[in-house]
């Protein structure tokens, strides 16, 4: 059975360094997904 990150939802985020973002991993070589993920009013 394959698991996975889905319904994530991130809101009213400031980026104080601007080289990095967001960063969402599942498992290596277990075929995780990744699904339905919100970014609402961010800002950099």
């Amino acid at each position: 059975m394959s698991r996975g990150i889905q319904d994530v939802r991130i809101q009213d985020i400031t980026a104080i360094q601007k080289k990095l973002g967001i960063r969402i991993k599942t498992s290596v070589g277990r075929g995780g997904y990744i699904k339905y993920i919100y970014i609402y009013m961010s800002r950099g």
